[in-house]
């Protein structure tokens, strides 16, 4: 593990730690990777190649399939960190990432909600206008993967996600903020296209089989 906001983990090398303990052969990826290879197998992306998974929790992490297997460069993608532009009615919130402050984990994570609203989401209000706030956030993250992958479909879980109508507002974000520029005629049904995980919260760990089996 690398450089982590949970800073008691950075550096651990639990790779090695487990397999030692274990005595058996240990494979380690990211949970969103992990999520995305459930998704592969047995859940919305099946027959995709190409698509994205993302976890919207106490913080926000993604893993990209690219030809049926998850990207990886110098390291994993690192989603939660991408910049985004603030929303007009969020400029006295400086975000809660210790690194970049207002990247998108530091502005729509579950912290973030916690810290700018001062609750949790699951004790927010249905008619709260952190909803809306978060829908503004996710749909400028899902228009930024769309134009930098092209992915098939955007696959999103997590915690903060669990809130009936979140989906549908970033699915409404995510079109205005295309604005009818490509790819958005190739998305004949958004709810098709930026969907929630058919595996739920158990992406993560089926996911995890799938690694082992294939």
């Amino acid at each position: 593990i690398l450089n982590a906001p949970k800073t008691n983990w950075s550096q651990v090398p639990l790779r090695k730690y487990l397999a030692e303990q274990l005595k058996v052969p240990v494979m380690i990826t990211t949970h969103e990777n992990a999520a995305a290879m459930g998704e592969y197998f047995w859940g919305h992306g099946r027959g995709l190649k190409n698509f994205i998974y993302i976890s919207v929790g106490t913080g926000i992490s993604g893993g990209v399939f690219v030809d049926g297997k998850p990207m990886q460069g110098i390291g994993h993608p690192e989603i939660g960190h991408m910049l985004v532009p603030r929303h007009r009615k969020d400029l006295q919130f400086f975000g809660c990432c210790k690194f970049h402050g207002h990247c998108l984990e530091g502005l729509a994570s579950g912290t973030a909600m916690a810290k700018r609203w001062g609750a949790q989401a699951p004790h927010l209000r249905a008619d709260s206008p952190a909803w809306a706030l978060e829908g503004f956030y996710l749909g400028v993250m899902c228009h930024n993967l769309c134009m930098h992958f092209c992915p098939q479909k955007i696959i999103i879980g997590g915690g903060v996600m669990a809130h009936e109508g979140l989906i549908a507002l970033v699915q409404k974000e995510f079109m205005s903020e295309l604005n009818g520029y490509s790819p958005s005629h190739l998305i004949t049904n958004v709810e098709d296209f930026v969907v929630m995980p058919k595996l739920g919260h158990q992406v993560g760990l089926v996911g995890a089989l799938g690694l082992v089996l294939h």
